[in-house]
């Protein structure tokens, strides 16, 4: 066991949906909300990302 590495497996890629985009929106707010209450600095690109406008998923229309 000595000298492994614990790494995590690779997972394949995929395209972000865009409720996964939102979800990464949201948590880049509570990013920047909770550095600012600790006075920590919010690397710049959280802080893009959580400037971003969730887009709405288009409605699906039913057969």
């Amino acid at each position: 066991m000595a000298g492994e590495q614990n790494e995590a497996p690779l997972l394949p890629r995929r395209p972000a949906s865009s409720y996964d985009r939102r979800v990464q929106v949201a948590a880049a707010k509570a990013r920047v909300t909770i550095d600012a209450r600790l006075g920590v600095d919010t690397p710049q690109w959280i802080r893009e990302l959580a400037e971003e406008k969730p887009q709405r998923q288009p409605d699906v229309q039913k057969p």
